[in-house]
């Protein structure tokens, strides 16, 4: 009876992959690939003993995404001192937004003064009439950093209990850096009293990079966990990055210095690989332009060795050898 011993035969194969993998007009934030390759990604093929890896190595994408969206380019003006139609009695309200599309800060002040100047025209008189026009200026400190929004005070209505108000919509607030959604307003104290409030100013840092970190989400992922619903559950985050140290140019480049760090065991069939590319919240960021991504599959599959097997193999080679002299 021969003996017989375990060895571990290890491969490793680099893979690329780009989202024009998946089609022509697939998504670069959100998209699938299929291997079409069965000796590849089918795990359930090795032995019980036998295991899978997988390692991100790099990924890149376009640096192209809009800082103002839908979810933060509008504010509400109301209150009675705004006239919105003639005859108009009471407190009325106007949404107004600014296009979206990629701002800096000092384009972003333009903006919306241009849009609230265009749209938030009037103030309102007592019986609904039309008054003088509202002027808006917002303005930067570069030095301290806030924002700040001015009405003149000139023409505003001079009639005891006109307010004018201002309503952050979505996370607008956030862009601009003010702590709150509402509390914003101007209003006359009395009759020929002063405006009261006639500049409210930000107290945070206006926020125009929505994306702090990017997350990979894939069906692949294995190896990282979060708490949902009092218990520790695995999620599909495959790996992610804070986006500051990886922008080059116009391009969101990652390497892993280490990609072991980033190693994870796949244990089911791989055949088809998602992928989305997302935010800190999870949201899809949506970027113009295509994703690619390099990572190692490694393979360790456990083989039985028997030492007479062994002992063949050389007497087969030392018989090679003296025929080959």
């Amino acid at each position: 009876m021969s003996a017989s011993t375990q060895q571990i035969i290890k491969s490793k194969h680099f893979v690329d992959i780009k989202s024009s993998d998946a089609g022509a007009n697939a998504a670069g934030n959100n998209f699938s690939i299929n291997f079409n390759n069965n000796n590849f990604c089918n795990v359930g093929t090795f032995s019980d003993n036998s295991k899978v890896y997988l390692s991100p190595i790099s990924c890149s994408f376009p640096n192209s995404w809009y800082n103002i969206t839908t979810q933060n380019n509008s504010i509400t003006v109301g209150g009675n001192a705004l006239f919105t139609t003639l005859g108009s009695d009471g407190t009325q309200t106007k949404k107004i937004t600014v296009p979206v599309g990629y701002y800096s800060i000092a384009g972003l002040m333009t903006a919306w003064t241009t849009a609230l100047n265009a749209e938030a025209q009037y103030y309102r008189l007592s019986g609904g009439q039309q008054g003088f026009a509202i002027v808006w200026a917002l303005t930067y400190d570069f030095n301290a950093r806030i924002v700040s929004i001015a009405v003149n005070t000139n023409n505003f209505p001079n009639v005891a209990g006109q307010t004018l108000t201002l309503q952050f919509d979505g996370d607008t607030k956030k862009t601009l850096g003010f702590a709150a959604n509402t509390g914003y307003s101007w209003s006359r104290a009395q009759v020929n009293g002063a405006v009261t409030a006639a500049t409210i100013y930000g107290t945070l840092i206006p926020d125009l990079q929505p994306v702090d970190r990017v997350v990979i989400k894939s069906n692949l992922a294995k190896r990282s966990f979060s708490m949902r619903n009092n218990s520790l559950n695995l999620n599909d985050t495959l790996f992610s990055f804070p986006l500051e140290n990886n922008l080059t140019g116009n391009q969101v480049v990652w390497s892993a210095l280490d990609y072991e760090l980033f190693r994870q065991e796949i244990n089911n069939n791989f055949q088809i690989m998602t992928v989305q590319v997302c935010d800190q919240d999870g949201n899809l960021i949506h970027f113009v332009g295509e994703f690619t991504m390099s990572f190692i599959i490694e393979r360790e599959t456990v083989e039985n060795y028997a030492s007479s097997k062994k002992a063949q193999l050389l007497a087969d080679y030392g018989s090679y050898a003296a025929q080959n002299k």
